[in-house]
């Protein structure tokens, strides 16, 4: 034992005291107080609990990822994704736990700068501090667990790195306060430093990516400057102040006098840092340690990288500013996908709006979204900062990142981290005037992202069909390209084959749902019930194995069942086998069609619902037993199913019961039976009356002789002579009188089949001939009609001459036109029914708005050439593909453009039969006319291009325009025609609210108001809430507006909403293309169903008429609740003069009339006659309701939308409508 003065710090120099010091204990006794100063001992200890914690949470986190089915792990991680994610975005919890850290490294400080030598500070912070890593364990555990259940391998990169953090403070700390006496103050919660900056970090990725400018870069620098320097310095501080042999390699003896000399306090260890990664080092401060010679190494190389990055950050932020510039910075917990090419403002708001839609909620939940726009869209920039500007939509600030550059260089490839990116879009501006430019730049994009990363997922959105082969060549596989006229011209195709189609493709390819705090209008009892139906969308689910085999129906039903009338099985989707290999959709291949039957394909099923958690399916460890015809059992007699792969069928129901259904195959095989025994009855028939006609025997001897005849069938022979049934006489006149009579007799009833025949002749030759006399005199009308025009149009020689006298010549010939097009017979515009297309061309037409007279023709005559240019493509083939696609050809209608010029692809179109033009100004009256626009079956006002204005509200004037025309001229001569209107924008649905003919009065009125007339000098309040509702309609969302719900508006937002959801459904390009090659047909509801709602319905509908029904179209006034037939009720007699008479009459007449309903009741041996759906109903007076809950009650003049089979026939009644 031996004694020597121990220095103090440099905070108490002047007051130096001798303290008596063992040598091998290193224990100090100071005013009483028992203490410890920190040594090597302790460093080892707190060393090893690092790496302990570190390598077990580690090691415990990849054995929970490896089997984490096993303990519900992805349950956990979705239970824990909203709390952790809450953590992380929350700027006051992050401010918390910075506040936390803090403390931490201000307690260090205070022991390091305290009086006491030995860092005894007041009990209070310890205590703070003790809580507070108390509450850093349990964050560090949370986050731990959800990594360890959200990955597969293990905790991620990023994870890995706070844990090496995290494990170097709360063991420390806690290890310290569980040591009871507190031996001694040593720990590593300076190292809370390091987590400062991370949750610096965290706070800058939840500021909008606008506000992190030059200021925000040189904070973020300084603090990761200040951390580094501050964690470094003490533990430079701390290594070097140890007392002990010094480890792992005892120091040398002549550092003896320097540990005496230096001083290494919280200034001087944090200059010499400073002067270390400045690489300045005047040499006045240095290591003793080996261990602290090896950190100034790492301090040294890791400090100038430090500091040059951060130079390098804050010129590169002064540089490139806020146009832009910059980089996408790679999170590991989170995916982002990338969107390119050019879009405008208004598709880059509809694509985020619906890739962050509350229904995928989920899936976006870590998803964020890299925008590459070009260098020449700084409007766009702009205005997409001004859009996450706006409070409804802050919350998307931190989760979209607008660079500019180009996808065709490999280094803005790399800003945006494209090889590590999901998913890829390539979007076009949809309002652009010149769309073959636009899908010619974006496959030269796909080419350059193709030869960038070739494994990443490329979504193209095109303008044109035409163009698809150019994205294919590149590589992009057809299942991920939409084109844009695909979607538009399929979905008004087939609104003319079936009413409400746009609505209801429109819904399923379109997040929607009902605005928070909508209050429904009493006035419009349908928008309660149609509003169950928007909240539907289409979701590609994988089959549950045990469904393999079986056949769909079965398959749809039971998903049906299980889900309780929330989930329906529309189609199934078969992945493809290799990258190049063809996805295979199918969309209601038909009840009897087996699922599933190649094993080497993953099938997923295509269910529409209202959330992928309503999607019910059979578990997959049990055997699914299935019967198509119904789970009734069996009485006598059983016989199973045909088995299949991976299904058990249960027995079929027995005849007579409930869900008996014939096969086909007995059906047959019952006919052949039938025919056998009619044959073989017949056969003895003639053999017993050739006996008893030449034998000269009775009719019983003869059924005796011959024996075979069926029971029965005896009466059949020819009737005896004698009433009583004696024996023919033998005598030949007898048999000579039968025979003459039977011959008269036969005559007879010859006679009368052809009198019979020759009247029905006659009246349908006449029929003909009063139809045929009609048709002559319409269509002579008509002719006389043109033929005075063209009369009163032609010119007589002596004016041709002075014409030609003053032109210099005579004219030219009119100029052939490009593909011969041919306008609509007058017998077609007598007989009606056709569609009537409306084409719109307002770009084209303004850019070659000029000199007078058409601008095409006029470059015709100038070029020399004898054939009218054609004008802009139109696209009309597919609209005629998908119009007649899935039904019988003769049921297809005929369809009328008016266009201005000859479409370029008119060729094509007229290649599919029945298509007509009719050059002229659509909207000029005579054209109109021409076009047949009374006799129409439906008009479409379609737009083939934008008009180019900075007016949002005019770019679809003209279509405004049109159909406020068309619906006038309908209304003044008594029609009811829909007109489907095409629109741009959103925002101008509200400027071509529906009109609804009244079949009463006539008059027409908004939908769902009832504004009566006034007179003159009347007070207008009881129009008051009329009107209300009226503005309060125009303020809803376009799909909840009534003009929608009836199936006569399409937005274009339609498309970029289904571009965005391919993110979630990989197969809804193909889905698409099966739904507009589908056939639909509208019923009404069967009469032998006996069923409440629409579950029941579905499962009749299904198993009877093999149609599967995705969709009601229901009156806009009809009220379910109040169907039942209203109670008479009794008039209350009125006081007032004069009154008494008339309110007896009228309660007498009540009375009456309630008895006569009564005695109706009672007689009622007809049934009472429901008026149900017809085709001649007025298309303006329904609403289309897209896959109802099942418990939604079927009214009986519902009109059911159902979808035909690919394979097998339907059992369709004779009001089916196509």
């Amino acid at each position: 034992e031996h004694t020597h003065d121990v220095p103090s710090n440099a905070s108490n120099a002047s007051n130096a005291t001798s303290y008596t010091i063992l040598s091998h204990s290193h224990i100090h006794f100071h005013n009483g107080t028992f203490c410890q100063l920190p040594s090597w001992d302790d460093f080892q200890v707190h060393l090893g609990l690092y790496l302990g914690s570190l390598f077990f949470l580690v090691g415990v986190s990849m054995m929970l990822s490896a089997c984490r089915s096993a303990w519900g792990g992805e349950q956990v991680a979705r239970y824990l994704r909203k709390i952790v994610r809450d953590f992380t975005m929350s700027k006051v919890y992050l401010i918390i736990q910075a506040a936390i850290s803090l403390l931490m490294c201000g307690a260090h400080v205070m022991r390091l700068e305290a009086e006491d030598p030995y860092g005894n500070i007041a009990s209070l912070w310890n205590r703070l501090e003790s809580y507070s890593c108390f509450l850093y364990l349990l964050e560090l555990l949370v986050v731990w667990l959800y990594d360890s259940a959200n990955s597969s391998g293990g905790v991620s990169g990023i994870s890995i790195t706070r844990l090496a953090v995290d494990c170097a403070v709360v063991p420390s700390v806690l290890f310290r306060w569980f040591s009871g006496s507190q031996l001694s103050h040593f720990s590593f919660s300076y190292v809370a430093s390091l987590r400062v900056y991370g949750l610096w970090c965290a706070f800058r990725s939840t500021l909008s990516i606008y506000r992190q400018g030059v200021a925000l870069q040189l904070v973020h620098a300084g603090i990761a400057l200040a951390s580094f320097v501050f964690c470094m310095a003490m533990f430079v501080q701390q290594v070097e102040t140890l007392t002990g042999p010094t480890w792992p390699i005892p120091a040398a003896p002549s550092f003896a006098n320097v540990m005496q000399a230096q001083r290494w306090d919280l200034a001087s260890s944090v200059y010499f840092v400073l002067l270390t990664i400045t690489t300045v080092g005047y040499g006045d401060l240095w290591p003793r340690s080996v261990l602290g010679q090896l950190l100034t190494v790492v301090i040294t190389t890791v400090g100038i990288f430090l500091v040059l990055r951060t130079a390098h950050g804050a010129f590169d932020a002064a540089r490139l500013g806020m146009g832009g510039g910059g980089h996408y910075e790679r999170k590991t917990s989170c995916k982002h996908v990338v969107v390119a090419g050019t879009p405008s403002y208004q598709v880059l708001c509809d694509f985020v709006q619906e890739l962050y839609h509350e229904d995928h909620m989920h899936e976006a939940d870590d998803l964020n979204l890299v925008l590459l726009l070009n260098p020449a869209m700084r409007s766009t920039v702009q205005a997409m900062k001004a859009y996450f500007g706006k409070v409804q939509n802050r919350h998307l600030r931190h989760r979209v990142w607008i660079l500019q550059g180009s996808a065709l260089k490999r280094r803005d490839l790399d800003r945006v981290s494209y090889k590590d990116c999901t998913m890829a879009w390539l979007l076009p501006n949809v309002y652009a005037s010149d769309p073959e430019r636009e899908d010619v730049e974006n496959a030269m994009r796909a080419l350059a992202m193709r030869r960038h990363t070739p494994y990443v997922r490329i979504a193209a959105l095109m303008l044109k069909l035409e163009h698809q082969p150019l994205m294919l060549s590149v590589g992009v596989p057809k299942g991920d390209i939409l084109c844009a006229s695909e979607v538009k011209q399929g979905l008004l195709g087939k609104a003319c084959q079936v009413q409400g189609f746009t609505a209801w493709a429109a819904i399923l390819l379109k997040n929607t749902g009902v605005p928070q705090g909508m209050a429904y209008d009493v006035n419009r009892p349908w928008l309660t019930e149609y509003t169950k139906g928007i909240a539907n969308e289409l979701y590609e689910v994988s089959l549950s194995r045990a469904y393999l085999g079986a056949p769909f129906g079965a398959i749809a039903l039971d998903v049906l069942e299980r889900s309780d009338g929330a989930a329906f099985l529309i189609g199934v989707v078969e992945e493809a086998l290799f990258p190049g290999d063809e996805t295979v959709t199918k969309l209601f291949p038909g009840r009897s069609v087996y699922v599933g039957t190649r094993e080497d394909r993953h099938c997923k099923g295509i269910f529409v619902a209202a959330c992928r958690e309503d999607i019910m399916q059979h578990p997959t460890d049990r055997n699914f037993s299935w019967n198509i015809e119904g789970a009734a059992p069996l009485a006598g007699g059983q016989t199973s199913a045909p088995q299949h792969p991976h299904a058990v069928p249960e027995t079929l129901a027995a005849a007579g019961t409930q869900g008996y259904v014939r096969e086909p195959r007995d059906i047959e095989a019952d006919k052949l039976n039938l025919t056998e025994e009619t044959m073989a009855a017949a056969a003895s028939l003639r053999s017993a009356q050739g006996v008893r006609t030449f034998a000269k025997v009775s009719q019983r001897e003869a059924e005796r002789l011959v024996g075979g005849i069926p029971a029965g069938r005896s009466g059949m022979l020819i009737p005896e002579i004698d009433a009583e049934g004696a024996d023919v006489p033998e005598a030949t006149g007898a048999g000579d009188v039968a025979k003459a009579l039977l011959s008269q007799h036969q005559e007879a009833q010859r006679e009368a089949e052809r009198e019979a025949e020759v009247v029905e002749i006659e009246e349908e030759i006449a029929a003909d001939a009063r139809s045929m006399a009609l048709f002559q005199r319409a269509v002579k009308f008509v002719e006389d009609e043109e033929e005075e025009k063209w009369i009163g149009r032609m010119q007589m020689p002596e004016e041709q001459e002075m014409d030609d006298e003053l032109w210099g010549g005579p004219q030219p010939p009119p100029l052939t036109l490009h593909g011969a097009p041919r306008e609509p017979p007058a017998a077609l515009l007598v007989r009606g029914g056709h569609v009537l297309i409306l084409a719109l061309d307002t770009g084209r037409r303004n850019k070659e708005s000029g000199a007078a007279g058409s601008p095409t023709a006029r470059a015709s005559r100038e070029s020399g050439s004898k054939m009218r240019a054609p004008g802009s493509k139109h696209g009309l083939a597919q609209l005629l593909r998908s119009l007649r696609a899935g039904i019988p050809r003769h049921r297809g209608r005929s369809v009328v453009v008016l266009a201005d010029e000859v479409p370029r692809d008119w060729p094509a179109a007229a290649a599919e039969g029945d298509a007509y033009l009719v050059l002229g100004p659509p909207l000029s009256g005579s054209v109109l006319r021409r076009g047949g626009l009374q006799q129409a079956h439906l008009v479409i006002v379609h737009q083939l291009t934008p008009c180019v204005t900075d007016d949002p509200s005019t770019v679809d004037a003209e279509a405004v325009f049109a159909v406020k025309l068309i619906e006038s001229l309908i209304t003044a001569a008594g029609k009811d025609i829909p007109v489907l209107c095409d629109l741009m924008l959103e925002r101008n649905s509200f400027f071509t609210p529906h009109l609804q003919r009244m079949q009463k009065s006539g008059k027409i009125v908004v939908a769902g108001s009832d504004v009566p007339e006034q007179k003159d000098g009347q007070e207008d309040e009881q129009t008051q809430p009329e009107r209300k509702m009226h503005v309060e309609d125009t303020q809803l969302p376009f799909y909840l507006q009534t003009r929608f719900a009836n199936g006569q508006l399409f937005v274009s937002r339609v498309i970029t909403a289904a571009a965005a959801n391919m993110m979630y459904n990989p197969a809804l390009a193909s889905i698409f293309q099966e739904l507009i090659s589908s056939g639909y047909v509208v019923i009404p509801v069967p009469e032998d169903w006996s069923g409440d709602n629409y579950m029941q319905l579905f499962t009749f509908i299904m198993r009877r008429k093999n149609l599967l029904a995705v969709g009601l179209l229901r009156k806009l006034s009809a009220r379910i609740e109040e169907e039942e037939p209203d109670e008479v009720e009794e008039v209350a007699p009125t006081t007032g003069k004069g009154g008494d008479g008339k309110s007896k009459e009228k309660a007498e007449s009540a009375k009456a009339l309630a008895a006569a309903v009564a005695a109706l009741g009672e007689d009622a041996n007809e049934p009472v006659h429901v008026q149900r759906w017809s085709p001649s109903d007025c298309p303006s007076e329904r609403c289309v309701i897209v896959m109802p809950p099942g418990d939604m009650k079927v009214a009986d003049h519902d009109g059911i939308m159902c979808m035909l089979p690919r394979t097998g026939k339907a059992v369709l009644p004779k009001l089916a409508h196509f």
